[in-house]
């Protein structure tokens, strides 16, 4: 099979049976289990007594947590985490209590639109929607229904003939940033279009 396309690896993951099985981690673990502790969001992170802002895509840990999460040695751990530095793969960033790892490309690989690329050229449009409605899930707290319902149905808009959904358009798309520009816009226009945006409303949570 050629190496194309992507699967969705999903955090919970690390719930099940075999993720949990005592064992000494391999490096192919090692990484997939970087990502899966990387931040899907920007947010702010309790680490100890210290209260952290923590970008998306990066993770905030320490080497004595990643040598006891993957039975390695602290000092393999550092070497590792290098070959990752050298390859490209992440920049580190370290203090007196923490590291912080910044996985490169984050936004590319994770994103849905870096992952339209990459999926077949025929996938269907609704398919893309429902992929894209998920990716504002995380945001429901923060925003609200209303506001996402709103996002959503802007930029899953295309033409009869269109083979692309509009943010599929964008030369970037950070859901997140758009999310935060949509709402300052919302708040200082007002929704003028309401009455349009209520049709055909998706059901977010």
């Amino acid at each position: 099979m050629d190496n194309v396309g992507w699967i969705s690896l999903h955090r919970k993951l690390r719930d099940h049976w075999l993720w949990q099985k005592r064992r000494v981690f391999s490096d192919a673990e090692a990484w997939i289990d970087i990502l899966l502790d990387s931040q899907p969001i920007e947010e702010e992170k309790k680490n100890k007594k210290d209260i952290l802002k923590v970008s998306r895509g990066q993770t905030i840990t320490t080497l004595k947590d990643l040598s006891t999460q993957w039975s390695w040695t602290k000092s393999k751990v550092r070497r590792f985490l290098k070959i990752l530095v050298d390859d490209k793969m992440v920049k580190i960033t370290t203090d007196s209590k923490n590291t912080i790892i910044t996985i490169s490309n984050y936004e590319h690989y994770q994103s849905l639109k870096g992952a339209v690329e990459k999926a077949e050229p025929k996938k269907l449009l609704e398919v893309r929607k429902a992929e894209f409605k998920k990716l504002l899930f995380p945001f429901l707290e923060k925003y609200g229904k209303t506001l996402l319902n709103e996002f959503y149905e802007y930029w899953i808009e295309h033409g009869p003939k269109d083979k692309k959904l509009r943010f599929e358009k964008e030369k970037s798309f950070a859901v997140s940033r758009r999310l935060a520009t949509w709402k300052r816009n919302n708040s200082k226009y007002g929704n003028e279009n309401n009455e349009n945006q209520k049709r055909n409303k998706i059901k977010i949570g």
